[in-house]
């Protein structure tokens, strides 16, 4: 299954969704609605409000690449 974050756009490939959880992504069905990789903390989005600190990560992930 592929899961895409909904907070920075980082996607990745993964055998099942339990295989998900286990890597720190918040993802269907263990948490519905919002799909979020192990950096971005899913209560960004349900509160709709994201830092600038994390949006400055964003655009380091997008220059240098994630590590």
């Amino acid at each position: 299954m592929e899961l895409i974050c909904q907070c920075c756009g980082h996607h990745r490939i993964f055998e099942n969704s339990d295989a998900a959880f286990q890597a720190g992504w918040d993802a269907p069905p263990h948490f519905s609605g919002l799909t979020t990789c192990e950096r971005c903390p899913s209560a960004y989005l349900l509160f709709g409000e994201i830092p600038e600190d994390h949006l400055k990560a964003h655009l380091l992930w997008a220059q240098e690449g994630r590590s």
